[in-house]
């Protein structure tokens, strides 16, 4: 099964995407990380988490996981507002940092996770 079709470009940020402004954010202030949004692919599965570095994260969920999983979203944020993305979706809650939804409600939580993060494009400049 293939990623689901309601995914928007806007929404998909692959890992392999990021931008070298972003790395040298996190390298100078050390809180700011990586709120992402994992897809377990073939389910309706998604993890919501954070990181330093979101290419180590994937393959270390990879190699734990039963699932191939692809990181679908990711925004610049803290601790807390990883906290806030989890929190609009505890109602979802299978364990730990996994939760289950259709994907049409994947796609409403990875775009408001730009709303919820510190930085997003619009703002990695300033």
């Amino acid at each position: 099964m293939g990623r689901p079709s309601t995914y928007t470009p806007e929404v998909i940020k692959p890992a392999y995407n990021i931008p070298h402004r972003y790395s040298r954010n996190l390298k100078q202030d050390k809180k700011i990380r990586f709120v992402y949004m994992m897809w377990a692919t073939g389910t309706n599965r998604y993890k919501i988490g954070i990181t330093n570095n979101l290419k180590r994260r994937l393959n270390d969920v990879n190699n734990s996981s039963p699932y191939k999983t692809e990181i679908i979203a990711w925004c610049l944020g803290f601790e807390k507002d990883e906290h806030d993305v989890q929190r609009l979706v505890e109602s979802y809650h299978v364990w730990h940092e996994w939760y289950e939804m259709k994907p049409q409600e994947a796609v409403i939580v990875a775009k408001a996770m730009r709303e919820v993060a510190a930085f997003d494009e619009a703002h990695s400049d300033q």
